[in-house]
Formats: C-alpha cells, structure tokens, sequence
C-alpha cells in the first residue's frame, strides 16, 4: 500500500476492509443508475449491498488486487467516500472478436456516487489506478464495458479504443484500451475539472 493522496479537493486512498459495506453501496447504485434500463431485475439484485459486502472483503484483502477510494475529506464518517475502483492482472473474458493481447492490466469497475458524478473523481480514481499499475511496471491498461452502457463515453474522451468485443453476464460488452498508462494518466490528471455525468463505469 502507498500513501494517501490528495487531489482535485478529493483523498484517494486504498480502501480497508471496512470500507467494504460503503463500497457495496456505491457498487450497487452505480449498476442500477448505469445498466439499469437493459440488465434483468435478478441480475440486479444479485448486485444487492447486502449480497456484496463478503465479495469487497475478499478483493480488499487480495494483494494481487487494488481497490481505492475517493473521499469527501470535509465529512468525517463512512459517507465521506464519495467513489471507488477496483483492478488487477488482465482476466479472462469471453472475447468474439478483436484481442487482449500485449494489455499488461485491467480496470475491473470504477464508480461515484451520483452527487460526485461531473466533478472529475472519476479521473482521479482512474489515475490513481493507473499510477499504482505504472508503478508495478505495466505500460498499458484495458477495461471492459457493457455495449449499452450509457456512460461508455467517459472512456471516449480519455482517450480509450476499442479493441475486443466480447459477452458478459448475458451481456455484449466492449473492451476499451489503452497502450500508454502515462498518456492515460496525463489526459486523466489534465481534464480533472472537466464536467462530465460519466464518473461511473
């Protein structure tokens, strides 16, 4: 783990276990507000906090993963963390068409609350991730996202390309990439009080 950071009036920092149940939240909210005119009702609920706060333990706890979050640092209890994201390795997906090839790490899910949204958290989080992956030695980074999401657009303006198509949970999806952290990173930390309403992902 590395030290907290502060930027753009946000902290960033790793997320600890107890943060868990906030997360869960935010994970919850963020997939009704962006797939919630397409994904079935039991697929979300199966989204449910309560149903998710053993799974942010398990990927909090893992050392192969990051989790960090982005806080209010004006409020003093658990709701002060206004966002969160979460990557790793590059995993395995159910591609039909284009690669993955030479992507050295993958953003798994990134969301804000809906009153943070537009404010350049996302970006924020989104170059944490991407500093701590640099730090580790990859160069490139890569996402997947819903082909319906509406908010596949936050990943246009950073610069991402698509470069697979592919399906999850019932779902067509796109991956998104990118070959340069360091480019990722400077469109990211350069555009932070851009406003945008696609700060969840």
């Amino acid at each position: 783990m590395s030290g907290n950071r502060v930027s753009g009036g946000y902290l960033i920092r790793d997320a600890v276990l107890d943060d868990a149940p906030v997360i869960a939240e935010i994970h919850e909210r963020g997939w009704r507000q962006a797939y919630g005119h397409f994904i079935t009702p039991e697929a979300l609920a199966e989204k449910s906090a309560g149903k998710r706060i053993a799974y942010w333990q398990e990927r909090i706890a893992d050392p192969a993963a990051t989790v960090l979050v982005g806080c209010d640092p004006s409020i003093t209890d658990a709701s002060a963390i206004q966002g969160m994201i979460y990557g790793g390795p590059v995993l395995p997906h159910d591609i039909t068409a284009g690669s993955l090839d030479g992507f050295e790490s993958e953003l798994y899910i990134l969301h804000c609350r809906q009153s943070a949204q537009g404010k350049g958290l996302g970006r924020l989080l989104t170059a944490a991730l991407a500093r701590r992956f640099q730090a580790a030695g990859a160069k490139s980074l890569v996402l997947w996202a819903f082909r319906d999401n509406a908010f596949r657009g936050f990943y246009d303006r950073l610069g991402g390309r698509v470069v697979a198509e592919g399906w999850d949970e019932g779902q067509a999806d796109v991956a998104y990439g990118w070959d340069d952290l360091k480019s990722l990173i400077a469109v990211c930390e350069g555009a932070t009080n851009t406003a945008n309403r696609a700060d969840t992902a």
